[in-house]
């Protein structure tokens, strides 16, 4: 019996943090990969690593953000996805963010990219748009919501136009 709930709760584990679907890949090797995010009306600052999908399971770190290999890296047009724990040392607060509020973005060469919150919703995994490739620049920050993680809270926002957005 252990054995099944363990197996399960595994399988659920793994399964939370996954959307019904694999985005084709739109990253480019030339495009620095993110290394943290920050948050700075939550006072969250968090580091971010690869994210992987494997079998449809997207991996989900448990120290850092997981940006998604197949997805846009900042300063590159395309949807940027990053994601992770809805816990106090991640993304807990996450759903207190507010429509405006700045996220920046540090690449592994240093270069900072900010953008702001554009919208903010709770979806299904089986609500894929949300993940899926954009033609233009875009961040997409989500953490599991709702009774047993059943849903995705998301966060989209673009870049910073000027100082005054930030």
């Amino acid at each position: 019996m252990f054995f099944l709930f363990s197996t399960t709760y595994l399988f659920y584990q793994q399964w939370k943090y996954s959307f019904a679907v694999v985005p084709s890949s739109t990253a480019s090797k030339e495009f620095s990969p993110p290394t943290l995010v920050g948050l700075p009306s939550l006072n969250v600052y968090v580091p971010i690593e690869t994210g992987t999908i494997h079998n449809g399971i997207w991996s989900v770190s448990n120290k850092a953000v997981s940006h998604l290999q197949q997805s846009a890296s900042p300063g590159q047009s395309g949807n940027i996805v990053l994601y992770g724990h809805n816990t106090p040392n991640m993304l807990g607060t996450l759903p207190r963010i507010q429509i405006g509020d700045p996220i920046h973005i540090t690449t592994h060469d240093g270069k900072l990219h900010n953008y702001i919150v554009e919208s903010i919703s709770t979806v299904l995994p089986t609500d894929i748009g949300v993940v899926m490739p954009t033609e233009t620049e875009q961040l997409t920050l989500y953490t599991c919501t709702g009774l047993f993680d059943s849903k995705r809270f998301i966060v989209k926002a673009v870049p910073a136009t000027s100082l005054t957005d930030l």
